[in-house]
């Protein structure tokens, strides 16, 4: 790989929920994202991320929505001010926003591997709408 592979990593979800969990490749360098996508686009109000035992909750940097069209949406840039939920196995990092005026079909989550430095793992995310 080069040195842009190396420090970015993406993957793509879709299917029936199952038992396993995404983690990304680096701990401590560059980006990782994970790209979702939805049966039903919905108009959205919401996305959900459960984190297995908090791991990334400090570090997740946007959120991003992609369109019908196959148009990716800005709905959240910054840096996270959740912290690990320390009262079970899961910590959420909930972003709501007002009702898109598009159809949702797909949800891209990104992680500042530098913000956090160990594995990230997602369980799920959940995409809110109607």
């Amino acid at each position: 790989k080069d040195d842009a592979s190396r420090l970015e990593s993406s993957i793509k979800a879709a299917g029936a929920p199952d038992t396993k969990s995404w983690t990304n490749n680096n701990q401590e360098l560059g980006f990782d994202w994970l790209d979702l996508s939805y049966a039903k686009p919905v108009n959205a109000t919401e996305v959900r991320v459960a984190l297995e035992n908090g791991n990334g909750s400090e570090s997740l940097s946007k959120i991003e929505l992609k369109d019908e069209a196959g148009n990716w949406h800005v709905m959240w840039s910054d840096i996270s001010t959740i912290k690990e939920d320390k009262r079970g196995r899961r910590t959420w990092f909930v972003k709501s926003f007002e009702k898109t005026k598009f159809k949702v079909v797909g949800v891209k989550i990104s992680f500042a591997n530098n913000l956090e430095r160990r594995y990230k793992y997602v369980d799920a995310v959940q995409l809110i709408g109607d």
